[in-house]
C-alpha cells in the first residue's frame, strides 16, 4: 500500500486533487480506510480500495476541511499471506 503524504483540493493538476491509496496484492474484502483530523474525529471512512477523499467531511466538498495533518489507518488482507489475517497500515497526509 503506497499513499501521497500531501494533496490539495484547489490543485490545477487533476491528480492532485484527491486522496487515495495504490493497492497492490491485498483482497477486496475486509478492506476499510479511516481518516481522523488533528482530535482523533473521524471525517472520513471506505470500504472500498477504490476510494477518493476530497478533503471534505465526509467527502462533502460543500464542508471543506481546515488545512492541516490528517491521520489514517488502513484495514487490509493480503492476497500473499491471508493466513495473517487483517493488517493495518498508519500514516497521515497533509491537506493544503
Amino acid at each position: 500500500i503506497n499513499a501521497p503524504n500531501a494533496f490539495r483540493p484547489t490543485s490545477a493538476q487533476e491528480a492532485n486533487k484527491n486522496f487515495r491509496v495504490f493497492t497492490f496484492f491485498i483482497t477486496d474484502e475486509n478492506f476499510n480506510v479511516f481518516i481522523y483530523n488533528r482530535w482523533g474525529e473521524l471525517v472520513f471512512t471506505a470500504g472500498n480500495r477504490d476510494f477518493t477523499w476530497n478533503g471534505g467531511y465526509n467527502n462533502n466538498a460543500a464542508q471543506p476541511l481546515p488545512p492541516g495533518t490528517y491521520s489514517y489507518v488502513i484495514q487490509y488482507v493480503s492476497a500473499f499471506r491471508p493466513d495473517k489475517g487483517v493488517q493495518e497500515k498508519r500514516g497521515g497526509v497533509a491537506l493544503l
